[in-house]
């Protein structure tokens, strides 16, 4: 799995919530409605557990 695209339209706009693997790179990009809070969770990956 390279690549996820996610999004919801809840009662106060829009989620997001788009990830890529590339190039031994992890980009995330996260888009809330206005005026709204966010908690992101991030796993870390162990030794013995490959991403």
């Amino acid at each position: 799995l390279d690549r996820v695209e996610a999004s919801f339209r809840s009662p106060r706009g829009r989620i997001v919530s788009n990830w890529r693997k590339e190039k031994g790179r992890f980009e995330w990009e996260v888009v809330i409605p206005a005026n709204c809070r966010a908690t992101l969770g991030i796993p870390l990956f162990r030794p013995g557990i490959r991403p």
